[in-house]
């Protein structure tokens, strides 16, 4: 059976080798590279190209945890992301919500890390009950507003858009959505723009933290 490859991407010592540690170990996972900045992870990626890579949040600003991600899902769309943020990264939400297939802490159990691994390896999404809870403090935190903007999604989108706002609640990617509803990526991203403007939020991720509370309407 062929191993998943993996490439991990964190700023900080102890944790880049804790994890090379545990993915080494582990009969599924073959560590295919380590880098310790965005640049580093770009390079490795281009020459090795990943099924999956780890990327940790608190990476040098130069090219942070969020753009190296962005950077190599736009480069390798390919590769899954699963990132890796601290219960002090409200970004994480961010994040997830923009590119990412998978969000964890970084002080998750080794089998839940493992596991998360492997789902988004294959394609699937992946949210930890923790990350979850970070997420839901973002949510809550803009509930009121999006809600006043617009209470009722079915009288602003389309049956396709609703259909797709209901992928961008779910944490998938304009490339997934096109995979899943065969549409091209250029026409998601028309219909993910055209639903922001009549949303009238302010980007992706606000309408997207709307489209998870109203997610039962879609």
């Amino acid at each position: 059976m062929r191993k998943i490859r993996v490439l991990i991407v964190n700023s900080e010592a102890i944790a880049l080798a804790g994890l090379t540690s545990i993915f080494q170990g582990n009969e599924k996972f073959d560590v295919i590279g380590k880098a310790e900045n965005g640049s580093d992870a770009i390079l490795l990626a281009k020459e090795s190209l990943p099924d999956l890579a780890l990327v940790a949040l608190n990476l040098p600003k130069q090219m942070d945890g969020y753009m190296t991600a962005r950077r190599l899902t736009s480069f390798f769309p390919t590769v899954k992301i699963l990132l890796i943020g601290k219960r002090s990264e409200h970004s994480l939400s961010r994040a997830y919500l923009s590119f990412a297939c998978g969000a964890i802490l970084n002080d998750s159990p080794t089998a839940e890390l493992l596991a998360a691994a492997q789902i988004v390896a294959q394609g699937h999404v992946f949210i930890s009950n923790d990350a979850v809870s970070i997420f839901r403090k973002e949510i809550d935190s803009h509930y009121k507003k999006s809600q006043a903007l617009h209470p009722d999604i079915n009288e602003l989108l389309t049956a396709r858009e609703k259909e797709i706002a209901g992928f961008v609640a779910k944490g998938l990617n304009n490339r997934q959505i096109s995979e899943r509803l065969n549409l091209s990526l250029g026409t998601v991203r028309n219909y993910v723009s055209t639903i922001i403007s009549k949303t009238q939020m302010e980007d992706r991720t606000q309408f997207a933290i709307w489209a998870i509370t109203n997610v039962r309407q879609f």
